[in-house]
């Protein structure tokens, strides 16, 4: 290492690269707006996304402190990475770390830290400057580098429909999810889950809140008490998993009886939790025998070593159940759409699927999750209702995995010895269809249900479909033709892979009669099928399976593993709908000028840290940039590309801000006056942000 002036040249195991040192304590003029950006996000964003990733309303009653926001010196802002390792390198690399912490403090950058060791995996967790980022990526020791993505509670928002009444509730009731999803049916069956371990990765619980039982609550966290809840998002979800049954006040859970275990990763705040700390926490829930881990959190970033971790621990034994995401479009939210991960959808009391609720081929099964009532913090929290008294509504996915996860309790203890994967074949398999005939994009499999799970379980193997045949007949998936139905038919094949490994529009539960595809003969085909074809190689590979049945012609293939850092700069497209593309709204850039365009945003974390934010025309980034989950869909298939119809939107009529008339809708969609008032003033129950379509609000025609 040496330095000349504010020129740090870097050498890395033989590899040199240049670093421009900031050797001043004022950022020049042109970085004076991303300082400001990176002040906004500590500011405005990161509470936000506990609400909606779509819908950008900030409750106005949410304080903004404390915020976890990434580290910063003299403006540069450090990468939180996940470093693979190649095998039996550990020990060089650790030494390659030393040498650069000493050269880069020398030059005044900021520090470097391992965040976690990930020995399992081969991989440590690491929070460095970008410059040393790139200089690890040509280590000899480094097989590849990619971001640690980040996670967020996905509750959608309070639900105001529910009465006063039901926030200060003096006699115990049975919230509608509950006897929505066949729980008192195996509660007179005997199953209440005694005995099941369910473990939650939240934001602590409430110990001291009367709906629970102290005995079977249990947890672990870093440096945060695990039995305290600021945020109450974990609270909740825990309350309608196991809130006590017969003890006279409150709500019941869908298990009452099941043991709670859970492990910390947001705190008080409500801020985000970063991948790795949510794949760690699952391997501590197995440590202490959870049965289920159940995850009310995501984000729209996929990661290999995540990826493997949840794989892991699902051929461990472990039934992984994770919210599908509330952005209610078609992007895939991570962990729920990894293959090992259950994804679950939300419906309201009428079964209709939830607005906000993802749609994609990832989702696996629904449960209630809008209006949902359970506890919360006895002295309240972030997200708890004014004057709640430790109980009140809200929707979200985050709602509807609990259910799931009750009901997987209630089944692992009437069939204890029941697998992972045959649990998640029951709960699937007997779920109660609803929209399109067979699985769909809306519910998955359909609607959960205890009692015909259960019956699926204790009764023999349903007789196949007679009238079942593959479609694409000749299907294999994205690996190449030795994964097709027919190895997909092989042991617990489609259960661990089916939603993943697409090829041609399908994957292999879409296409394979053994995993519940395929079409019947009196069921007409579509008219012009995609074609299948294996697609081009993509950096990074995907993470390699470990067939659990060998190949009925070969043995599986394998990839190799990257030498260089894949691309992690712009989050994937998401986009689950193969007949249409996206293309970003023409011409748009942010309020602050050309410069800030959809190609800003797809730098870096730029979506996730500014893209409900610098509003112009009436878009954000966030719906205006395809990378940022906005755009506009085309239909291919319509001979002339043209965009979809969008839906039409009205404002609440006649309404203004509290500060009188002149601060209408036609005020809001006027500068950044959006993002700066749109979630305070409330007038006539609504906000801005609720009110007025520029804001994101409004009354929506399909």
């Amino acid at each position: 290492m040496k330095l000349f002036g504010s020129t740090l040249l870097l050498c890395l195991s033989g590899v040199c690269i240049t670093v421009i040192a900031d050797d001043t304590d004022k950022p020049s003029n042109k970085n004076t707006k991303n300082l400001r950006r990176r002040n906004a996000v500590e500011e405005n964003h990161v509470t936000a996304h506990l609400f909606a990733q779509e819908n950008h309303s900030t409750p106005p009653h949410l304080a903004m402190e404390g915020m976890t926001t990434p580290k910063r010196t003299q403006g540069v802002v450090s990468r939180r990475v996940i470093i693979k390792y190649k095998s039996g390198h550990k020990a060089n690399l650790m030494d390659t770390l030393v040498v650069a912490e000493r050269n880069i403090r020398t030059a005044g950058l900021p520090d470097m830290r391992v965040n976690l060791d990930l020995e399992e995996l081969d991989s440590l967790v690491v929070t460095a400057e970008p410059a040393l980022v790139e200089a690890l990526q040509h280590s000899p020791e480094v097989e590849y580098i990619e971001e640690d993505p980040i996670r967020f509670p996905l509750s959608s928002s309070i639900n105001d429909h529910a009465s006063s009444k039901e926030h200060r509730l003096l006699q115990e009731s049975i919230p509608y999810g509950v006897n929505l999803v066949q729980a008192p049916e195996v509660w007179a069956r005997g199953f209440t889950g005694e005995g099941v371990k369910v473990c939650v990765i939240d934001s602590g619980i409430d110990r001291t809140h009367p709906d629970f039982v102290r005995s079977k609550l249990s947890g672990a966290s870093a440096n945060i008490d695990w039995g305290e809840d600021g945020c109450g998002h974990g609270t909740h979800v825990a309350g309608t998993i196991a809130g006590e049954r017969s003890n006279g006040q409150g709500v019941v859970g869908v298990a009452p009886d099941a043991e709670i275990f859970t492990v910390r990763v947001f705190r008080d705040n409500c801020a985000f939790a970063y991948g790795s700390e949510i794949y760690n926490a699952a391997r501590t829930c197995k440590a202490n025998n959870a049965n289920i881990v159940s995850m009310s959190l995501g984000g729209p970033s996929q990661s290999n070593a995540e990826r493997q971790a949840f794989d892991d621990l699902y051929d461990a034994g472990v039934l992984l159940i994770a919210a599908a995401g509330n952005g209610g479009n078609q992007r895939r939210s991570y962990p729920a759409s990894y293959s090992s991960v259950m994804s679950v959808a939300a419906v309201d009391n009428n079964k209709n699927h939830a607005s906000f609720s993802q749609r994609n081929t990832q989702v696996d099964i629904a449960a209630p999750g809008v209006g949902i009532l359970s506890t919360f913090p006895i002295d309240g929290c972030q997200i708890c209702p004014r004057n709640s008294n430790g109980y009140g509504a809200i929707d979200g996915t985050s709602m509807a995995t609990p259910h799931v996860s009750g009901v997987a309790a209630l089944l692992w203890q009437a069939i204890p010895d029941a697998s992972a994967s045959r649990l998640r074949e029951a709960l699937q398999n007997s779920a109660q269809d609803l929209g399109t005939p067979g699985r769909d994009t809306l519910y998955g499999k359909g609607l959960v249900q205890a009692v015909s799970a259960l019956d699926y379980l204790e009764g023999p193997p349903p007789p196949p479909n007679t009238n079942c045949r593959n479609f694409p007949s000749d299907w294999f998936d994205s690996d190449g033709s030795d994964y097709t139905c027919e190895w997909y038919a092989q042991g617990t094949n489609c259960i661990s892979f089916g939603d993943g490994y697409e090829n041609g529009g399908y994957t292999a539960n879409e296409a394979c009669c053994a995993c519940g595809g395929g079409t019947d003969d009196n069921n007409a085909p579509p008219a012009t099928p995609p074609p299948v074809s294996t697609p081009p190689p993509v950096t990074p590979p995907p993470t390699t399976r470990a067939p659990i049945s060998p190949s009925p012609t070969t043995s599986s293939p394998t990839t190799s593993s990257p030498t260089t850092a894949p691309p992690s700069a712009a989050p994937v497209d998401n986009n689950d709908d193969p007949s249409a593309s996206c293309i970003d709204i023409n011409g748009w850039h942010d309020i602050d000028g050309p410069e800030y365009d959809c190609n800003f945003y797809a730098i870096g974390l730029n979506c996730y840290f500014h893209g409900d934010s610098f509003m112009n025309e009436g878009e954000t980034a966030n719906t205006a940039c395809c990378v940022c989950g906005g755009g506009t869909l085309v239909d291919n298939n319509d001979g002339g590309g043209s965009p979809t119809a969008p839906p039409i939107c009205t404002d609440v009529p006649d309404w203004h801000d509290s500060d009188g008339a002149e601060y209408d809708c036609d005020f809001y969609a006027d500068d950044n006056n959006c993002s700066e008032y749109g979630a305070e003033f409330s007038n006539f129950g609504y906000t801005a942000n609720e009110a007025c379509c520029t804001c994101g609000g409004g009354n929506i025609q399909e």
